[in-house]
């Protein structure tokens, strides 16, 4: 299974690489802003020899074209050096716009910038930058431009990633905040803890979780209810079976021959039931002391709750696999027994082939079923319900686990150590 991601270090990594992506972006931006500056500025120098030169013209045709030092005007495209003209053709000069020939081979940068006189004719002033000059001094500027930027990229990535940082921590506590919040929802204090937080996210957030506690809140609320009405009313008619089988004992009826058996079973399932209901209404209140514990054999006990549960298995190519012990523990008998029979006659019920192995140690019980096509025992499939089979263990201390793998599916019932010491 995938790990989960941290939403934090995610956050933090998109951002880095985002500001890492920004600076190299700003960084080849702006050499290519100083070379397009470079440019200009002799663009505009030679503009400006241009304007000076075509105003002298204006007034003296005859004026001789400018020249100094590494810079020279030229007249007409044939007077122009070989290399240059190889470089660019003569139409290329027409649209009047600065060209800039940097052969690899020399040491030499010139800036071509070309001008139609009034006569027609093309004059070509020429600035030209030697490497080991100017040209130079130029890139040891550029170098000294882009360590500047460097350092200016660094602080800025070194400020961005302590904002992050700080907001960040500042976003965490409050998550954190909602975390611990949700963590102490209790079905006692749903209406003291509601609680407002710094961000409208993180309250919709907070509703959400509230509004769905309350739910099951609410549904817990009703089970219990329920479960207390249920358990008082069957009381009744518990009380008119257990009267009337002391009556039909009275009489002798559990000593017929063709009635014990069915005498001893209806005793057993009018006791279980009482048993029953005092337990569920045990579960269902807080304050309810726990029913009485006895010292309980646990092969005795496993043996009658396979014993009840055995009809399941009619007509099915099940084997049960027993490994028990004489091991007794101190507990409610009536409590475990409902516990241990739910937990066998599930797997018994959704079993239709294979094996099921029932063994126990001196403080845990465990049953093992094989899963077949036709059905398969799950953690839903229980006939009191996993919540309250949950309420039933925890109010003894005890611990349930649940191993619904693809081949087997698994219940180990944990007792504590007080109840194993107890024995």
């Amino acid at each position: 299974m995938r790990k989960p991601r941290s939403l934090k270090r995610t956050i933090i990594y998109s951002v880095i690489v985002f500001c890492l992506l920004l600076i190299a972006g700003y960084t080849i931006l702006l050499v290519d802003i100083g070379e397009r500056g470079l440019d200009l500025a002799n663009e505009v120098r030679l503009e400006i020899e241009q304007q000076a030169y075509s105003k002298k013209f204006a007034i003296n045709p005859n004026t001789p074209l400018p020249q100094y030092t590494n810079f020279e005007t030229i007249l007409g495209y044939e007077a122009l050096p070989e290399r240059i003209k190889e470089e660019f053709p003569p139409g290329m000069f027409e649209s009047k716009v600065m060209e800039t020939f940097d052969p690899e081979d020399t040491d030499q940068l010139r800036f071509i910038y070309p001008w139609q006189r009034p006569d027609q004719k093309w004059v070509y002033f020429i600035f030209t930058v030697k490497f080991t000059s100017e040209r130079q001094a130029l890139f040891v500027e550029m170098f000294m431009m882009a360590k500047l930027i460097g350092k200016v990229s660094v602080s800025v990535f070194v400020i961005i990633i302590l904002l992050l940082f700080i907001y960040l921590h500042h976003i965490s506590r409050s998550i954190e905040e909602l975390q611990v919040w949700a963590s102490d929802l209790q079905l006692d204090n749903l209406d003291d803890k509601k609680k407002k937080f710094k961000y409208k996210e993180l309250n919709q957030l907070a509703d959400l979780i509230y509004n769905n506690a309350k739910r099951i809140a609410s549904g817990i609320k009703r089970e219990q209810r329920f479960l207390e009405n249920a358990s008082h009313e069957l009381r009744t008619p518990i009380a008119i079976l257990k009267n009337n089988l002391e009556l039909l004992e009275y009489k002798g009826l559990d000593k017929d021959p063709n009635f014990s058996s069915s005498f001893s079973r209806m005793s057993n399932s009018v006791q279980n039931m009482q048993h029953l209901t005092t337990t569920l209404l045990w579960a269902s209140r807080k304050s309810a002391s726990a029913p009485e514990p006895s010292t309980v054999n646990m092969r005795e006990l496993i043996n009658d709750v396979i014993a009840e549960n055995a009809y399941l298995l009619k007509d099915k190519s099940v084997l049960v696999m027993k490994s028990l012990t004489d091991d007794t523990v101190f507990a409610s008998k009536q409590v475990l027994r409902i516990v241990l029979n739910n937990i066998v006659r599930n797997a018994f019920q959704h079993t239709f082939e294979g094996e099921i192995s029932i063994h126990n140690t001196e403080d845990s019980f465990a049953v093992f079923n094989t899963k077949s096509s036709e059905g398969t025992s799950t953690i839903e499939s229980y006939g009191l319900g996993i919540m309250l089979i949950d309420q039933l263990v925890t109010k003894m201390g005890w611990s349930i686990i649940f191993d619904d793998s693809d081949s087997f599916f698994s219940v180990t019932l944990q007792l504590s150590d007080q109840t194993t010491k107890e024995s």
